[in-house]
């Protein structure tokens, strides 16, 4: 069937082409003008000061795209600026850029709405319009595409409504925004209508009238294109006020309604463009056919808002494991055609939503080409679970978001593929923005990575909305606490040992500063390294944060790595600054019970916590000294047993991987820390006090210059306890955790294992985490030495993704490695917009048996090289030769074979060990020189040397000497008396002898002498 539909769609998209005398181009890999439009996009969505700093202004968020920026003023639900922006800044500028930078104007102007009965205002907007409870602010979506916010509002008059569900939704889109007013009765309205106003700010003086479309521009042609939403009855424009209202009806109690005002970004010339800035919502044909796990035609699921300018594709639902440890190996894969038959570019946003059957913490969505490999075109993934609390966005919901540009008369072939817990031979990671509308969490965003699908490995509240912490949750990894009464199982929900902070700053004046303007980055969401950056500033804008979190696949334990920058802005004065914080002051589950802290030397320290609930640092600042600087945070639980029945007995760690610090002006990289003791924090409310363990500046710091910097490399570990807690197939790990259990050695063997080194002949390499591998034509070898489980290796910079093959050797020579689970498509592709090229990420399974140091290498590309044995040799002292054939006198030459190996391009040596010879009589040797000094008659034969790198790789080249006798003149094989009767028969020759054995022109005494000196001997 699926066949038959797929010929009758193509023959119908023919026939249009021969009306329209146009025929369609068929593309089965994302297009370039589809990747350029993302390399030209960006999209954040962010509050301008965090709501646990205090401000004698009233707050504000902002949206701020590659296209615009509009900010508004949250307390009165006005425009504060709305403003055109640069194209020519990028999305790094962007996403760095302070406030002060972006919105240098306020073109300001009002937001106005009312709820009408009988075409009179009844319910209209109050004079503090904000929630004034909760101050209701849903971050339902945001990411690279998509970011929708909801703010509920107030009204005079008291009408029935509910608050969660009522008030206005910003939806911004990189190159347009909608603003809605939402209604939801509680009993009915009779005969209403809904109005929304929007004040355009003065500055937009210019004015153009398109009957449905209206534009308000610059002196320069930039400006905005406004036109109605779906539900507006009437648009009328006074002045530079717009307003839209629905059809009178009555409000029904229970149902939603809505209006929409629609807004579209030009950047230059206004009056000729606008009327054809919304053209690219014109329909396009889009098929959709589930092949895996079972075929399903989902075409009539395809809906269109024209609101949004979006194509809505209701997936089918799909069990990703969670709770069902059947379906971890599962896969969703859906064919995708896109076809614009117009003659004009077309922009495509699609939105790939599910509403899931159960709660999904850890899944993969991706788009590829149409051979199934990834094509690294980006895909948000937004998503939620929660509705304790039942709000407009509230609910179980995934949607998976991306914007395509379609040439004219195209047809565009994709694969979109979902996988669970696992992808491929083991579980994958992934990083999204997490809704939790209906957690009562009325404002903050929230982000959440997972290893697998069964519980959070870690979250972060970058708005300090849970616990006054950016670091929230962290769980264990494959781990259960059936072994002490607990009713985790396996592929099932962990609990919490979480809590932590990036940064805690302090001023001198005794306030807190809490990060503003914060900023989210996905540059990399799943499977096989997820990579999330947030940018803030502190709220007295004196001190710069970006930090950047990654997760990588795993099959033993959860491991976090923090990129931490931190950059001084002014001069600035503290009392308190932390760096890092395991554990946060409030926001802490884990009960720590002993610290021990060293390096890779072993264990340099030890302390007990103090646990007197003091909320101060209960030692002094301890030098973190030596290679890879670590703390155990251990022995402790936050519950007695497991009373809540998945709570989880596990130990804490950190590792220092790369400290750099210039404080005051001066560089310092020795880390220092103190523990620190609080007497809130959830283990507190049964009994015990928690303690956080604070990365700090040296001794005596209380300021920071203009101008210092701090960069930290900083990995994350939580481990179980006892081997009765994992359930993983790491066997390993699982020896490990038998050997050490409950004590620091499993942080140290993690500290040791993962101190990665790598290099390459022909490649430049990052070691700092990630390990990248910059390729050269699209080509990469690297070597690399450590690693525990599964290591990330980046190879970046590649204009050709087509079907890459990695190769590995490992005691055997290049063996390609298996991809093959669900076929050839287990890597991760990222398209990376700052360089126009591609990056492939792979996880590469370091572990060796015996829990040894693997030395693996790596090579992507079609076909891995291979040494060559080139020949070389000498005869006496003349210069060494390329030859492999060896002419020389017995008993008096020299020889000497001496091989080099031509590998990547270069000529070398290579250990003498690397060496094997055999040759005539049982010949062996070891070695790559072989000499005989000098050659004898019975060294005559082949000799054949055999290579062999330290990878498995070998090559063999066969050498010949022959040699000869000067003396024997008669050439019988012996100096007899024969050859001397023969001399004398030329005896006194001085011009062309024949018999001139040491060749000073005649046959003389000296040659006599020379045969004499050998007489008797076999040649």
């Amino acid at each position: 069937m699926r066949t038959l539909f797929f010929q009758a769609f193509f023959v119908l998209v023919s026939l249009c082409s021969v009306f329209t005398g146009k025929s369609q181009n068929i593309i089965h890999e994302i297009n370039t003008e589809s990747y350029t439009n993302f390399s030209s996009s960006y999209n954040y969505t962010y509050w301008n000061d965090s709501w646990k700093s205090n401000v004698n202004h009233n707050r504000s968020f902002s949206n701020h795209t590659s296209d615009y920026a509009l900010n508004i003023d949250f307390e009165e639900l006005s425009i504060k600026s709305l403003l055109v922006t640069d194209p020519e800044n990028a999305s790094a500028w962007g996403f760095s850029a302070l406030d002060s930078n972006i919105f240098a104007n306020n073109y300001s102007g009002n937001i106005d709405y009312a709820i009408l009965q009988n075409g009179t205002p009844t319910f209209e907007k109050a004079p503090n319009p904000t929630n004034n409870g909760l101050k209701d602010s849903q971050m339902a979506e945001f990411g690279v595409w998509c970011n929708r916010r909801f703010v509920s509002t107030n009204f005079t008059n008291a009408p029935p409504l509910d608050t969660y569900y009522t008030g206005v939704e910003f939806t911004n889109w990189n190159s347009r925004f909608k603003i809605t007013f939402h209604v939801k009765p509680t009993g009915t309205i009779v005969n209403g209508q809904l109005k929304l106003s929007v004040e355009i700010p003065e500055e937009y003086a210019s004015y153009y009238n398109g009957d449905t479309l209206h534009a308000f521009g610059l002196d320069a042609g930039q400006g905005f294109v406004i036109k109605g939403g779906t539900f507006a009855e009437s648009v009328t424009v006074v002045a530079n006020e717009v307003t839209v209202l629905t059809s009178a009806q009555d409000l029904l109690m229970g149902q939603s309604y809505e209006v929409s005002i629609l807004f579209h970004a030009i950047h230059e010339n206004l009056s000729s463009n606008y009327l054809s800035s919304f053209e690219e919502e014109s329909e396009i044909v889009i098929t959709a056919n589930q092949t895996v796990p079972s075929p399903i035609d989902i075409s009539g699921s395809v809906s269109y808002s024209a609101n949004e300018g979006l194509h809505v594709i209701d997936i089918p639902r799909y069990g990703m494991g969670q709770y069902n440890c059947n379906l971890t190996d599962e896969m969703q894969a859906i064919d995708f055609t896109l076809t614009n038959t117009d003659s004009q570019i077309k922009r495509v946003r699609l939105c790939l939503r599910q509403t899931p059957n159960i709660n999904v913490t850890g899944f993969n969505s991706l788009i590829c080409n149409n051979n199934g490999d990834p094509s690294g075109f980006p895909l948000q993934v937004s998503k939620n679970w929660h509705s304790s609390t039942p709000q407009l966005y509230s609910g179980s919901w995934i949607k998976a978001y991306t914007e395509f540009i379609l040439p004219a008369n195209t047809t565009l072939q994709f694969q979109y593929k979902r996988t669970g817990a696992k992808w491929g031979e083991t579980y994958s990671a992934s990083s999204h923005q997490l809704s939790v509308v209906g957690a009562g969490i009325p404002r903050g965003g929230w982000l959440e990575a997972a290893i697998g699908s069964f519980g959070e490995s870690v979250t972060h509240s970058p708005d300090y909305e849970y616990g006054r912490t950016n670091g929230a949750d962290i769980r264990p990894f494959l781990v259960t606490n059936e072994n002490y009464g607990g009713t985790s199982t396996e592929c099932g929900w962990t609990g919490n040992v979480g809590g932590s902070n990036m940064w805690v700053y302090v001023d001198n004046a005794n306030t807190v500063q809490y990060q503003s303007e914060v900023k989210t980055k996905f540059t990399r969401y799943s499977p096989n390294l997820t990579e999330t950056t947030i940018g803030a500033v502190s709220a007295d804008r004196k001190l710069k944060l970006d930090y950047t979190f990654y997760l990588n696949r795993s099959d033993d334990y959860n491991r976090i790595y923090y990129k931490i920058n931190i950059e001084a802005l002014k001069n600035t004065s503290f009392n308190r600054f932390d760096i890092f914080q395991l554990g946060g002051d409030i926001y802490n589950i884990h009960n720590t019970q002993q610290v021990i802290y060293g390096n890779d030397t072993g264990s340099s320290g030890q302390l007990t916590p103090v646990n007197d609930g003091s909320n101060t640092y209960t030692t002094p600042e301890i030098a973190l000294t030596g290679s890879n600087p670590w703390i155990w945070a251990g022995d402790g639980l936050a519950y007695a047993g497991a009373s809540s029945g998945i709570d989880i007995d596990a130990n804490n760690g950190l590792v220092i991987r790369d400290y750099k610090a210039t404080i005051n002006g001066t560089e310092n990289n020795t880390p220092y820390f103190r523990e620190r003791s609080s007497s809130q924090g959830f283990s507190a409310s049964v009994g015990t006090n928690p303690t956080s363990y604070c990365i700090v500046p040296p001794p005596g710091t209380t300021s920071f210059q203009s101008g210092d910097k701090i960069e930290l490399l900083v990995e994350v570990v939580v481990l179980p306890k006892t081997p009765g807690d994992y359930y993983g197939p790491n066997t390993n790990f699982d020896a490990a955790l038998a050997l050490y259990g409950n004590s620091y050695e499993l942080l140290h063997r993690e500290s040791l294992g993962n101190r990665i080194t790598a290099e390459s002949p022909t490649n430049n390499i990052n070691t700092v985490y990630p390990l990248t591998v910059e390729t050269v034509g699209n080509t990469g070898l690297v070597n690399i030495t450590g690693g525990k489980g599964y290591v990330p290796v980046v190879f970046s910079g590649l204009t050709d993704i087509a079907s890459p093959t990695l190769w590995k050797a490992h005691n055997n020579c290049w063996e390609m490695v298996n991809q093959s689970v669900h076929g050839q498509d287990f890597w991760q592709t990222n398209f990376n917009p700052e360089t126009n090229s591609f990056d492939l990420i792979y996880n590469v399974n370091q572990d060796v048996s015996n829990d040894g140091s693997a030395v693996i290498q790596y090579y992507l590309g079609a076909s891995p090289p291979e040494p060559v044995v080139v020949t070389q040799s000498k005869i006496g002292n003349n210069p060494s030769v390329i030859e492999a054939n060896v002419l020389a006198v017995a008993n008096v030459d020299t020889v000497e074979l001496s091989p080099l190996i031509n590998a990547y391009d270069l000529l070398f040596a290579s250990s003498d060990t690397s060496y094997v010879w055999a040759g005539p009589n049982n010949f062996i040797h070891q070695g790559r020189v072989l000499s005989f000094n000098p050659v004898e008659a019975n060294n005559q034969g082949e000799y054949i040397v055999t290579y062999t790198n330290e990878f498995g790789c070998s090559d063999t080249k066969t050498y010949t000497i022959t040699t000869f006798c000067t003396s024997d003149i008669d050439n019988d094989g012996f100096v007899s008396v024969n050859d001397i009767l023969v001399l004398l028969g030329e005896f006194g020759c001085s011009t062309n002898c024949s018999f001139d054995l040491d060749s000073d022109g005649i046959t003389g005494v000296n040659d006599l002498l020379s045969i004499l000196a050998f007489f008797g001997s076999e040649c």
